[in-house]
């Protein structure tokens, strides 16, 4: 079935437009912030297209726009606002939205512009999506397989460059102490767990991802999945 998430704070028209796709066969969800969005865009990976209000009350359908776009080449974004300048619409388009359309709305040029949309991502998703994390360690950002970005402390930072140095091979406890510049002693195993579950939970509210971070007990950390270091 075809996912649609329509992203807007308008409660009444969000719910006519679900509504109206539902009826049409599509498996439509409404939310009214980005959060919300990334929350549905994860539950599992299939062709998508997203509806993005431009003047959301805590955001703003541009940048979110142009954050989608710049990790995901498949999915199908559409602007939908009441904005309605040349450059309004030149900046939707630049930010990486596939289709710009204007408040009102005819639902049934809608369902015309999403179907489009979906031919384009049903052949683009013929390359399975990527199973990849990325460790940027000059602008100290951790970035899933799906793209979102999670801010590194200079600790968390110091902590995946030593284990992702070796992925798939368990790095010792004094190895990480080393990496993290702190002095190494009985009370590293404490320290790093602690930092580690604090990462981990980071990362789970931030992306809705587990950090793969396996514990080999009494030896060190490994982290179990593809990652790619440097800038991406």
């Amino acid at each position: 079935m075809k996912k649609v998430i329509i992203v807007e704070d308008n409660i009444n028209l969000r719910e006519t437009i679900v509504d109206f796709l539902t009826l049409r066969g599509f498996k439509a969800f409404g939310v009214g912030t980005e959060e919300e969005m990334y929350q549905t865009l994860n539950h599992k990976q299939e062709p998508t297209v997203i509806i993005l209000d431009v003047m959301l009350e805590q955001d703003n359908g541009f940048r979110i726009a142009k954050q989608i776009r710049t990790h995901d080449s498949h999915t199908g974004i559409i602007i939908l606002t009441s904005l309605n300048s040349t450059q309004d619409h030149v900046v939707g388009l630049e930010a990486g939205a596939d289709i710009f359309l204007t408040k009102p709305i005819d639902l049934m040029v809608l369902e015309a512009k999403i179907n489009a949309l979906f031919r384009r991502v049903d052949l683009n998703r013929a390359t399975p999506p990527s199973d990849e994390w990325a460790l940027n360690t000059t602008t100290w950002e951790l970035q899933s397989p799906e793209g979102h970005l999670i801010p590194l402390t200079g600790m968390e930072k110091s902590l995946l460059t030593a284990l992702t140095n070796k992925p798939g091979k368990t790095v010792s406890f004094s190895q990480i102490a080393n990496q993290m510049e702190t002095a190494s002693d009985d009370s590293d195993e404490h320290r790093i767990a602690v930092l580690i579950n604090r990462l981990r939970k980071k990362v789970k509210d931030n992306s809705n991802f587990t950090l793969p971070i396996r514990s080999n007990r009494g030896v060190g950390y490994s982290f179990t999945a593809k990652i790619s270091l440097g800038k991406p």
